[in-house]
């Protein structure tokens, strides 16, 4: 409204009809899903309507004291043209942004492919084993995990039990991402923390395991 009442002061030659732009593009960033769908509807059909308005009206709808100033002019165009650009830029924050949420999904879509794959073809089973829904749920950080890998892998926590009764559940669940074939890196970024605990909580299950320093974690793992 503040747009449609300042464009429709003195014509459309004083630029303020440039503020439609942003308020038609910003809208298709912002409200991106389906259930806020209607608002994007809403706000193109109202600046649609209030556009064709001041287009009647030649944009000369209402006045405004000392608009013929010259001083009054220059500040406007200035000020146009710094608030368009201002909102260009949050505009093109939220494209980055997208962009780089699309582009962690797809890189994460990739990762998840080749787990899967290298489980296959270890396990050598390809039916009998939901390993997408598995891995989805332990990229998610996902509370259902545990309950998965116990189901998907009866024997692995009882071994694990034999082995150390203490065994906690931090460290079944890395025993169990571990399992999976989860490089250091995968942990880290799926469950939120940074790689230097990832490692330091490798080195306690090996403590609490008495795994050598010489054993590799992932070979061990594989042969419970």
């Amino acid at each position: 409204m503040v747009v449609f009442f300042f464009s429709s002061t003195s014509g459309f030659e004083n630029g303020m009809s440039l503020y439609y732009f942003p308020l038609l593009t910003s809208p298709l960033f912002i409200f991106n899903t389906r259930k806020t769908l209607k608002y994007i509807i809403i706000i193109f059909a109202t600046v649609f309507i209030l556009f064709l308005t001041s287009h009647y009206y030649d944009f000369r709808i209402f006045s405004i004291g000392n608009m013929g100033n010259l001083e009054f002019s220059k500040n406007q165009r200035l000020i146009t043209f710094i608030m368009v650009f201002v909102a260009l830029a949050i505009i093109g924050y939220f494209i980055m942004l997208k962009h780089f949420t699309v582009l962690e999904l797809y890189q994460k879509l990739l990762r998840s492919e080749k787990i899967i794959s290298d489980m296959r073809t270890k396990l050598n089973r390809k039916d009998d084993l939901d390993l997408e829904n598995l891995v989805k749920l332990a990229m998610n950080d996902d509370i259902a995990f545990i309950p998965k890998i116990k189901s998907s892998f009866p024997n692995l926590y009882d071994n694990l039990m034999e082995i150390n009764p203490d065994i906690t559940s931090e460290e079944f669940k890395l025993c169990a991402l571990l399992k999976l074939g989860f490089t250091t890196k995968d942990i880290a970024e799926y469950n939120h923390i940074s790689v230097r605990t990832v490692q330091t909580r490798k080195s306690r299950l090996r403590k609490s395991f008495g795994i050598s320093a010489d054993t590799d974690l992932y070979k061990w793992i594989d042969t419970l």
